[in-house]
């Protein structure tokens, strides 16, 4: 019987160790893996935002190039303003919960490309927003503001914000008439 005894001390250690790892080891294991995933997905949206955010600077002299959009379809132009405002946004830490393009405007030489956002956040979150819409490059004009707070009034859950903004674009460029 004492031969036995180291033997099944062994054998109760290992099944120990077995449990411990299948009961531990393999659910951290597998939160590791959701977690890399999560972050290689973060990581991918970031650095689409960034490449959005990045603006060329225009030509030196070029007001028109700070100005307007570059030469575009409209749905080229609209493409870029909703990703250009999508990354302002993010970077100013707001959640976007919509976008709406509305129909383009001759506005002298140039087409006005007004968009409708809603979004959510608070007053410093909106603060940051309208400071990258007006200093963006080319230009983004905010045409009107409505906010409203979230939940119960004194809450402080934050606000519903939505803005009308518009870019400008010149009306000659590819697939429009002069």
């Amino acid at each position: 019987m004492t031969r036995l005894e180291p033997v099944l001390a062994w054998a109760i250690l290992a099944l120990g160790l077995a449990v411990l790892w299948l009961g531990l080891g393999v659910p951290v294991l597998r939160h590791l893996d959701a977690t890399q995933g999560e972050i290689a997905r973060m990581t991918t949206l970031a650095e689409r935002y960034e490449m959005a955010a990045r603006v060329p600077a225009p030509a030196a002299g070029s007001i028109e190039a700070a100005l307007l959009m570059p030469a575009a379809t409209e749905a080229q132009t609209q493409a870029a303003l909703q990703e250009r405002v999508k990354a302002i946004l993010a970077v100013a830490g707001c959640v976007l919960t919509g976008l709406q393009p509305q129909t383009p405007e001759a506005a002298g030489p140039w087409r006005a490309m007004p968009l409708s956002v809603q979004f959510t956040g608070d007053i410093g979150a909106l603060q940051r927003a309208l400071h990258g819409l007006e200093s963006a490059r080319p230009m983004i004009a905010v045409a009107a503001v409505q906010m409203r707070p979230r939940g119960r009034p004194g809450a402080g859950t934050g606000l519903d914000i939505a803005l009308d903004l518009a870019a400008f674009a010149p009306r000659t460029g590819p697939g429009t008439g002069p």
